[in-house]
């Protein structure tokens, strides 16, 4: 006999809100925070979950274990797929869809789970729980959570309870084993993607299922591994006589299996690697290759040697997987690439990726998580990768089947659908891929370049003009036709070149190009590489003070702006603050360590990163002020505190205001127009030898210089690196 169907309880408010446009339910903080480090909501049951139409039910969470935050969590019904549901009309349970749900609805069952993109905002009870709540979310380094959601609710939690018998869910969202491991590699996959306009397509053709044409680009960069993405399943055994391959696969195989959140062995995973990529390999047992890279990997990792970069050619994917098993951390990457500039874009690459996908998203550090848009851009893909050939499920924000990517302003723009979800300032490297060489100065530098590097891209060439050319031998010689421009010669041909003849070295530019996307090494930037309109940083009057005008896109500062005001502001000063990273004590003028605040939140950490790779600070800054000013208010004259290093970068925000500078000792002034979206760095003098602040005043110079307008709110973020605290 089959046991009776078991009962459930849904709770529902007693006070149902009149429209029906979203859906609730009630859990606590832990499996909230759980969710979205995870993000997805899933259900605690094998198949589906309750959830309320325009009211909340409780999802089953003990109710008294221990200290938990009550929180109702609202959803934007518009981000769910329109799958076939179960929903509760008229007390019995009907099949319908999202789409097609009725002003009486009072529940349905979601089959599977929930993206964590859907929340649209989260009520809890009091302010008390709300700061408690915001608080523990801050300390996570991989939960990103908008503080404008959390709000507190104007209702009491006054419920009643239904009781009914829940439906079998079905077939709907459900998320494969491996499907954080291949999160997290597609999110490190867009963080460390070579700026370079062969890789950028690599990563855009590889994210799509049907990954058409990915062999030929992955051959062209001399990765022809990367016709294999981490995230793709493989169709049969793969058995290849390249070790690349072999040792490839087998990585992507054991990191992917790796569960996540269990303590990692790196020497184990080497043997698991070595012993994986020999049982592909057509000479089963004499995988001489595979086994040299076990004793030298094992070597490194027991600290008897180093990784080593100089015949890096003879096997890549082998020192990328050495590169993770070394560090696993993906914090780690930041630092090996600035560490080891010897890193050639295909090593550097693979090896991120690979330590995405063996940590795994749910641990992985905001700041390789993106804005939310990207979250929920690669939330998606990454189970559609995940479940490929099975059901695909139509989302209704990525109709598109892959990205796309393109330049603009100095930067590479990635974009689903037409919505720009990433950018990225061009370095060095994408400079030159993307120069102009019919430019006289761009040939000559590229020609230096080369020549420095050895590069084999110059080819020797002889210039003749209005000259006969004796020549003899056996051989003959065919001259080009009007379609061709070779000059054929068979046999031997002997040809007399004047004394006078000129040689000139020509560049390969396309070779060129070929070796700025693949070679390892430092490289500076191409003359006048910058696009038609694009502000370049500029000196000013003040010895050591860099001006950048422009440096925010519109978009960038809106959205600095929002995420900067869901933080709560320090009032103790006559202006608001926040601080980041560490505080700083005004009155003493120091930082100890006892002010240690923790990481940077994602918006600061981005920027940190970004003065960093463009080379406007040397050092990542750790130590972020917001300032807000209000009509008159400023900030006296003063010179940054010995506690921090020399260089300090000021962003601008909202308005455009005037910064004075003074030079110790002097009564000159020179004035600074700090405008909206700029960035002002000072070192050296600028630094330590001029005081600088904000005038008191209630108006500025309008920007054509005639006029003054009235002083609104402007905000500053100030970047500084602390140096050994006190």
């Amino acid at each position: 006999m089959n046991p009776p169907e078991p009962q459930m309880a849904i709770r529902f408010s007693e006070v149902r809100e009149p429209e029906s446009c979203w859906l609730g339910l009630a859990t606590d903080n832990r499996r909230l925070f759980d969710a979205l480090q995870d993000g997805w909501l899933r259900p605690q049951s094998s198949d589906g979950q309750m959830i309320g139409i325009g009211t909340y039910v409780r999802d089953g969470s003990p109710v008294d274990a221990g200290h938990p935050i009550h929180v109702q969590v609202r959803l934007d019904p518009a981000k769910l797929p329109n799958l076939d549901i179960d929903v509760l009309r008229n007390k019995s349970w009907r099949t319908s869809c999202i789409g097609a749900l009725e002003p009486t609805d009072q529940a349905l069952y979601w089959p599977g789970a929930l993206p964590t993109f859907a929340i649209s905002e989260l009520l809890v009870s009091t302010e008390e729980e709300r700061a408690r709540f915001t608080g523990m979310a801050r300390y996570a380094s991989n939960l990103i959570l908008p503080k404008e959601l959390v709000r507190v609710s104007a209702k009491p939690g006054d419920c009643f309870d239904v009781e009914v018998s829940p439906p079998k869910a079905t077939v709907g969202i459900g998320i494969p084993s491996d499907m954080d491991a291949i999160h997290g590699a597609i999110a490190m996959a867009v963080w460390g993607v070579p700026r370079i306009d062969p890789w950028l397509d690599i990563l855009t053709t590889s994210l799509d299922p049907e990954q058409s044409g990915l062999e030929d680009l992955a051959a062209k960069m001399d990765a022809s591994w990367w016709r294999f993405p981490p995230w793709m399943r493989l169709q049969g055994e793969v058995n290849s006589d390249s070790l690349h391959d072999r040792l490839w696969l087998a990585a992507v195989e054991v990191f992917r299996s790796q569960v996540s959140g269990e303590r990692i062995d790196p020497r184990e995973l080497s043997t698991r690697i070595h012993d994986r990529a020999s049982q592909s390999c057509p000479a089963k047992g004499r995988d001489e290759q595979a086994r040299a890279w076990l004793e030298t990997t094992n070597g490194i990792l027991r600290a008897e040697s180093v990784i080593q970069l100089q015949d890096w050619r003879s096997c890549p994917v082998g020192i990328a997987i050495q590169l993770v098993l070394a560090r696993p951390d993906p914090t780690n990457f930041k630092t090996w690439f600035k560490d080891m500039p010897q890193l050639p874009p295909a090593i550097a690459w693979s090896a991120a990726v690979l330590c995405g996908l063996l940590h795994g998203y749910r641990r992985l550090d905001c700041q390789f998580r993106g804005m939310a848009l990207q979250r929920e851009l690669l939330s998606i893909q990454a189970l559609r990768l995940s479940v490929a050939g099975k059901r695909d499920i139509y989302w209704p924000s990525v109709t598109a089947r892959k990205p796309e990517w393109r330049r603009a302003a100095g930067r590479f723009v990635l974009a689903w659908d037409g919505n720009d979800f990433s950018t990225k300032p061009e370095n060095a490297r994408g400079q030159w891929f993307g120069a102009d060489f019919k430019k006289t100065k761009v040939q000559e530098e590229a020609h230096k370049l080369a020549t420095n590097l050895n590069w084999p891209c110059l080819s020797q060439q002889i210039i003749l003009t209005d000259v006969l050319l004796p020549y003899s031998g056996p051989g003959t010689m065919r001259l080009p036709t009007n379609k061709d421009t070779l000059i054929e010669v068979e046999g031997t041909v002997r040809i007399q070149l004047p004394e006078n003849l000129e040689i000139e070295k020509k560049l390969n530019v396309d070779r060129f190009r070929h070796f700025i996307a693949t070679e390892a090494g430092p490289l500076s930037n191409p003359p006048a590489s910058s696009p038609a309109g694009e502000t370049q940083p500029r000196q000013s009057a003040i010895p050591g003070l860099i001006y950048i005008q422009d440096f925010l896109s519109e978009d960038e500062e809106d959205e600095l702006v929002r995420l900067i005001d869901s933080y709560p502001w320090d009032t103790q000063l006559k202006r608001r603050v926040q601080h980041y990273g560490w505080r700083y004590a005004y009155k003493a003028r120091q930082v100890d360590p006892s002010m240690r605040l923790g990481p940077l939140p994602d918006w600061a950490d981005k920027l940190a990163g970004r003065l960093v790779s463009e080379g406007l600070v040397p050092q990542l800054p750790d130590q972020v002020i917001v300032n807000e000013y209000f009509r008159e208010q400023g900030i006296s004259a003063h010179v940054d505190s010995n506690s921090f290093a020399d260089h300090i970068v000021t962003i601008s925000l909202l308005e455009s205001w005037g910064m004075v500078f003074r030079k110790k000792g002097s009564k000159n002034k020179v004035e600074q127009v700090l405008e909206r979206r700029s960035a002002a760095i000072m070192s050296g003098e600028a630094r330590y030898d001029w005081k600088h602040g904000i005038p008191m005043r209630k108006s500025e110079r309008n920007k054509s210089g005639k006029g003054r307008r009235n002083r609104g709110r402007r905000i500053s973020l100030t970047f500084r690196k602390v140096n050994n605290p006190v």
